[in-house]
């Protein structure tokens, strides 16, 4: 079997397996049931456009597609897209995310469509790669 088949074997299994018993954040990440709009969620959901300097410090929910991840030692970099617009997502171990969640963020698919809640917070030097330059997501659930 080729190295990048098994590799991805590996995580499609690893993705599936059940957190482990000492996750503390077993409760704030996982593969959901589809919505299929049998009932109406209470999250209201921001756009990735609107997410603006203006609303730094604030949680909100965002839904929108993987477009990137970069795992990096006990964090994970995602970029989630919204049509042309997207924006820096940072799950990192703390009291929120743990070392199994980091993992799971990192092993999900390109193009997997997510529900995020984070904290939108002002990053000190602009971020290239996307088109919300001044704010990043840091990750909560």
């Amino acid at each position: 079997m080729p190295s990048a088949a098994r590799k991805s074997q590996e995580r499609d299994r690893a993705s599936m397996e059940p957190p482990p018993a000492d996750d503390y954040a077993k409760e704030r990440y996982g593969v959901l049931p589809l919505i299929q709009s049998q009932e109406k969620s209470d999250r209201v959901l921001v756009r990735i456009n609107d997410l603006t300097v203006e609303k730094a410090d604030e949680v909100v929910w965002v839904r929108g597609r993987i477009h990137t991840s970069r795992a990096k030692g006990k964090q994970c970099f995602l970029v989630l897209r919204q049509q042309q617009f997207n924006v820096q997502a940072l799950v990192a171990v703390g009291d929120h995310a743990s070392k199994q969640m980091v993992k799971f963020a990192a092993n999900i698919n390109k193009e997997s469509i997510v529900d995020v809640e984070g904290i939108v917070r002002k990053v000190h030097q602009k971020i290239g790669g996307c088109t919300q330059q001044d704010v990043e997501l840091h990750v909560q659930r």
